[in-house]
């Protein structure tokens, strides 16, 4: 076997496949932890060289300081007006980053402070274009989105989209574990060799490759104008749930659904949080509105009812409200009193006021 752990990194991460201290990062134990390069069929059979690391990386949880990493940065995200927010759960495996430079010849996209996946927004932004026109968005509104390239002009450098699509976080607690261990099995490496490519025969012998992919779900954040942010999130989440993102798509894995218990939950955060940001004449505005529907449905038109006695009680505590609240209020007031029958005239007066 060849040695590639260093000797001072031995005694911390030498041991046995269930060793891990608190605060340990699976992204240094997957970059810097093999311990050796398995040479002879008898070392592999023993469970040596990457299988065995493989194997034990994707026993390695979060680490504690990720969850509050975590609960800070939905915190940051909560703003309805900026972003748009949606949580996707993995069907099966998702490979990001394979492709990339790695000792073992496998890699996955870790977020470098806390060691657990992460989809790059590049690659997200690159989905969500390509199934933007492969379904026939408006050219003008996938500029808008995601940017207009150079038209060949020299002066001209194009421009760039209105919209962020930020790295996507691993939800805690949606997995065991963020990680899993796969094996994807080459059955003719010689077909696929660069050089001298030999025809592929029923005599070939497979050749399994253990690779780390992720597992559990994922945040995904859109950042722009509010009403921009939500198309570019309706566009993302198409293009996951059908192509999906990441590597080996065509095999089955990248492709990602909604996770609708923690969509709902996010949704009545946000809601919340937006509640308790609006002024009381916002919400007294709100709760006439709502009078005024369930009117509406009761096909309730009396001037005696619960509506007149809202309508009654609203323009009355009005009178002390800053302009700008009036204004938005007159028209709901008239839309009730046109509504309700009789007594329009009693009730004219009390709008008139709120106009002054």
């Amino acid at each position: 076997m060849i040695i590639t752990l260093r000797n001072g990194l031995a005694p911390a991460w030498g041991g046995s496949a269930t060793e891990r201290r608190d605060g340990d990062n699976p992204a240094l134990l997957f970059e810097r932890g093999l311990p050796g390069w398995a040479q002879t069929d008898a070392e592999r059979r023993n469970g040596d060289g990457l299988g065995a690391f493989v194997d034990r990386v994707a026993r390695q949880p979060a680490p504690a300081i990720y969850t509050p990493a975590y609960a800070r940065w939905l915190a940051h995200t909560a703003d309805a007006m900026r972003f748009a927010r949606w949580i996707g759960r993995v069907d099966g495996r998702l490979f990001a980053g394979l492709g990339g430079a790695h000792v073992a010849e496998t890699n996955l996209t870790l977020a470098r402070p806390y060691g657990v996946p992460s989809i790059p927004g590049s690659s997200l932004k690159g989905v969500a274009r390509t199934c933007a026109a492969a379904s026939g968005l408006d050219p003008k509104a996938q500029e808008v989105l995601f940017g207009r390239e150079p038209d060949g002009d020299e002066d001209d450098g194009g421009e760039a989209g209105y919209l962020v699509f930020h790295d996507a976080w691993w939800v805690p607690e949606s997995a065991t574990t963020p990680f899993a261990a796969e094996i994807v099995t080459v059955h003719h490496q010689g077909y696929y060799g660069s050089e001298g490519a030999e025809l592929a025969t029923d005599f070939d012998s497979p050749v399994p490759c253990p690779q780390l992919a992720a597992r559990g779900s994922f945040l995904f954040v859109v950042e722009g104008a509010a009403q921009w942010a939500e198309l570019g999130l309706r566009v993302l989440r198409h293009a996951l749930e059908t192509a999906g993102v990441g590597g080996k798509g065509a095999a089955g894995y990248g492709r990602v659904i909604e996770d609708t218990g923690r969509t709902e939950q996010l949704r009545e955060v946000a809601r919340l949080e937006a509640d308790a940001k609006k002024s009381a004449e916002e919400r007294r505005i709100e709760a006439l509105r709502r009078e005024l529907e369930a009117a509406r449905e009761r096909n309730d038109r009396k001037p005696g009812g619960a509506l007149g006695a809202a309508f009654n009680a609203t323009a009355e505590e009005a009178k002390a409200w800053p302009v700008e609240w009036r204004e938005q209020l007159i028209p709901l007031l008239e839309a009730i009193n046109k509504y309700m029958e009789g007594d329009m005239k009693k009730r004219r007066p009390k709008i008139e006021t709120l106009r002054g």
